[in-house]
């Protein structure tokens, strides 16, 4: 071949002749070739004394994009592969290899190809990163069908922007969609896979994230700095509500598991022989016995309803509301976040509430059921009440808990009311006023 025309046409009719389905390993070699031989004459254009060649370079693109296409369909290939997508157009680049990235899975592999990355593409890893995360988090239009393999891979793709302290503000900020979705899952209890997720993530995430800007972001600082602080304030509630999940389940477990009955200690067969000042002694160290055992029992019960109700508490006297944050959208992916919240905010307010309730109004009749073995040794739950010498130890105090909840949600500071549907707020005033009976009739 002699000339650059014959070199041109050389390669535009190479180029057309390959299949298009590289089934064969002749097509495979022809196309690594022919991608080789493309790339040496496209960097004859640059350098002291460039040789030009029009045309050359669209047919470049097109061959590399081909090699990388089969490159992404061979995982032992993958380490080689960004260093040939370092030769493709920007806007190549952003388009597919996200997409390639996001079915890596192995951590070994992620941190070899976010090296190249490093080393090769500087100026678009944030940018790449970013799209590689929200791929890889997308949650499927079958929701509720993942398995646990696939909820734990979205969770480990976070791994992507864990490895530099300038990417924490974006793994915090997909963290959050993450557990968007995992709330917004109507098909299955996503809960203990939003825990771990947020055991996955660093302790330091939260205090960490945004104290770097990313290097080679296009994102104005103060957008970014804005996302950030939402991302936090975000985060810090879901992680409160998480706390709260867990605490709840443990005490509804403790409940189940905790007998009302402390097995009173019956009367001595020989009682019958005593004068009636030793009976007397005998049956006041047996009424003793019993009020030992049972101020145990009770306290057992009663701290565990404490810790959890005071948890619960703390999600529904969140600061400015649980999930209420008052942010105007500047993007759509904003305004997307604010409609999740909001229907996340109205179902799991609701639900926080009813567990609030729940945990009062079982409580105060584990201990009117647990009470009620007074008899056995000639005490009133009265008597015994007095006995115990324990205010959370009487049905009434914890009846009372159950009201005090109608004070919390008509309370404006926390947006509580604001979560209600009609038909929820019906269902929670007629709860209410059962509680109201049944204070009534344990006074």
């Amino acid at each position: 071949m002699v000339g650059k025309s014959a070199i041109l046409n050389y390669c535009q009719g190479e180029t057309a002749a390959l299949p298009a389905d590289l089934s064969t390993e002749t097509a495979v070699q022809n196309l690594r070739f022919l991608t080789h031989l493309l790339l040496y004459l496209d960097s004859l254009q640059v350098g002291i004394t460039p040789i030009t060649l029009h045309g050359i370079t669209a047919i470049k693109n097109q061959l590399v994009f081909k090699y990388v296409q089969y490159m992404a369909s061979r995982p032992d290939l993958w380490q080689l592969l960004t260093v040939y997508v370092n030769t493709m157009p920007e806007h190549r680049i952003l388009e597919f290899f996200p997409t390639v990235l996001a079915k890596m899975h192995d951590e070994g592999e992620r941190q070899h190809i976010l090296d190249q990355i490093q080393e090769l593409l500087p100026q678009l890893e944030i940018r790449l990163l970013r799209q590689v995360v929200r791929l890889s988090i997308r949650r499927p239009a079958t929701l509720g069908q993942n398995t646990s393999e696939e909820d734990e891979r979205e969770c480990h793709s976070i791994g992507w922007l864990l490895q530099s302290h300038g990417h924490l503000g974006d793994a915090l900020i997909c963290a959050n969609m993450l557990l968007r979705g995992f709330f917004l899952d109507h098909e299955d209890d996503k809960m203990e896979v939003a825990m771990l997720l947020v055991n996955y993530l660093p302790d330091t995430l939260v205090t960490d994230a945004g104290k770097s800007k990313p290097q080679g972001d296009t994102m104005p600082e103060e957008e970014y700095t804005r996302q950030v602080e939402n991302a936090v304030a975000e985060h810090k509630a879901f992680e409160e509500y998480l706390e709260a999940y867990q605490t709840f389940n443990k005490w509804k477990d403790m409940l189940a598991s905790a007998s009302t009955t402390t097995g009173a200690p019956l009367p001595d067969l020989n009682m019958a022989h005593l004068n009636p000042t030793d009976k007397s002694v005998a049956e006041q160290h047996r009424v003793k016995q019993f009020v030992r055992n049972k101020r145990e029992s009770c306290r057992v019960v009663v701290q565990a309803a404490e810790h959890a109700k005071n948890v619960l508490s703390r999600v529904l006297t969140y600061p400015g509301g649980w999930l209420a944050l008052d942010d105007q959208p500047n993007s759509p992916e904003d305004v997307k976040r604010q409609r999740e919240l909001e229907t996340i905010r109205s179902r799991y307010l609701v639900l926080a509430v009813q567990w609030y309730h729940s945990i009062c109004e079982e409580t105060a009749l584990w201990l009117t059921k647990s009470l009620d073995e007074s008899a056995s040794v000639g005490l009133t739950r009265k008597e015994t009440l007095n006995l115990l010498r324990n205010e959370d130890m009487s049905p009434n105090y914890w009846y009372q808990h159950a009201l005090d909840l109608a004070v919390l949600v008509a309370d404006d500071s926390h947006s509580i009311h604001e979560a209600f549907k009609p038909q929820d707020l019906q269902e929670l005033l007629s709860k209410l006023a059962e509680t109201a009976i049944s204070k009534l009739m344990n006074a």
